[in-house]
């Protein structure tokens, strides 16, 4: 990872923000009576270690700076466990708890960091897209709301602005909807 970050910023120059949401139609929903710790492992390295690794490489220099960013994205069933939609949530669950203790301990400091959980199918997504969905799987996710990438970019953009909360969810959970209104 020192690498790459090393190349971004030659080619970039100083990074600002890191926005890291590495899901495609490679990770695959496991249920839960089906998981073993083989497919957790392999799941591990983009969904754990990985995102770990790009906020050690780039926080030295946010830090000496006071201000950057690491935003990022996991799904919904890393703050909800979903039936059927095991596998990918354990990993991310623990990804999230990283990411809420890295916060607490950047407070106050100028740099930021967020997570946006998604509960929808992203249009023009590899998944959305995908035609190699089980039947588990498609039946899992025949009832999600689906959402427009721009939508996504619209949450970044106030988290990296506001930096009010550590978390948002798009769309807003049913729980949280009704309480907002």
């Amino acid at each position: 990872m020192p690498a790459l970050i090393a190349a971004i910023r030659d080619r970039f120059g100083r990074i600002d923000a890191v926005e890291y949401g590495p899901i495609s139609g490679d990770q695959g929903f496991t249920a839960a009576t089906k998981l073993d710790a083989a497919t957790l492992e392999g799941l591990i390295p983009l969904l754990l270690l990985t995102p770990v690794e790009v906020v050690r490489a780039v926080l030295p220099e946010w830090t000496e700076r006071g201000d950057g960013a690491f935003l990022l994205t996991h799904g919904y069933s890393a703050a909800q466990p979903i039936p059927h939609l095991s596998g990918v949530g354990p990993v991310m669950a623990a990804a999230r708890n990283y990411l809420y203790s890295l916060n607490g301990e950047l407070a106050g400091t100028g740099v930021y960091a967020g997570t946006l959980a998604i509960g929808a199918m992203i249009e023009r997504s590899e998944i959305a897209e995908s035609a190699t969905l089980s039947a588990a799987d498609a039946e899992a996710l025949a009832n999600f709301p689906v959402v427009d990438p721009d939508d996504l970019a619209e949450h970044y953009w106030d988290m990296y602005t506001e930096r009010d909360r550590v978390e948002r969810f798009h769309p807003e959970p049913p729980a949280t909807q009704a309480n907002a209104g």
